[in-house]
């Protein structure tokens, strides 16, 4: 690890810029984990070296001189599926790097036409956010939205993704209805 952590710094001292990485923190997690029974994900969580990964960049950064921007991973990997899978041909994981640099760079994700057209079904007025505290609140109701609907990550490059996902939200609810009255 060390030596891809030495080349990752080399190629950001050749080119003259920072790098960027999620700012995240497993202890709580693995605190809370390791007395829930659960040995698979315990064992995920304890052989997973992101902590390691970033004290080995730091480090090497700063003997190098260069700059680590710890940004917040808040909503990363949702605001790349809906934004820059389908648009730029990105997977997942990539499209979740780009908003990382970008939130880096300071830019602010802006609400796209799929998430204004989910937003809107659910009785939310179009609405054109000025500060970043209200596109935060809502990101957060599309990723509820995109988790209620239980849909896969490889579906976001189909065409209107929002009427999918609406789509299937109201299939799910039906499910439920016609199993409460099943039941009844």
């Amino acid at each position: 690890m060390r030596d891809i952590v030495n080349n990752l710094v080399s190629v950001a001292s050749d080119i003259g810029c920072s790098i960027s990485i999620e700012n995240l923190d497993f202890k709580h997690k693995k605190a809370t984990l390791r007395h829930s029974g659960s040995r698979k994900y315990n064992q995920m969580l304890s052989g997973f070296v992101y902590s390691k990964f970033r004290e080995f960049l730091v480090v090497c950064c700063e003997k190098k001189g260069i700059r680590v921007n710890l940004i917040n991973p808040a909503l990363t990997s949702t605001i790349g599926l809906f934004k820059y899978t389908k648009s730029y041909g990105l997977s997942s994981g990539f499209a979740a790097a780009l908003v990382i640099g970008r939130r880096a760079l300071g830019f602010n994700e802006a609400l796209n036409t799929d998430s204004k057209t989910l937003l809107n079904s659910y009785g939310k007025k179009e609405i054109i956010p000025r500060d970043k505290s209200k596109n935060w609140k809502l990101w957060n109701k599309v990723h509820r939205k995109m988790k209620e609907s239980k849909i896969g990550r490889a579906r976001f490059y189909e065409p209107n993704i929002s009427t999918i996902i609406i789509t299937e939200i109201n299939s799910l609810k039906n499910q439920k209805k016609s199993k409460k009255a099943i039941s009844n």
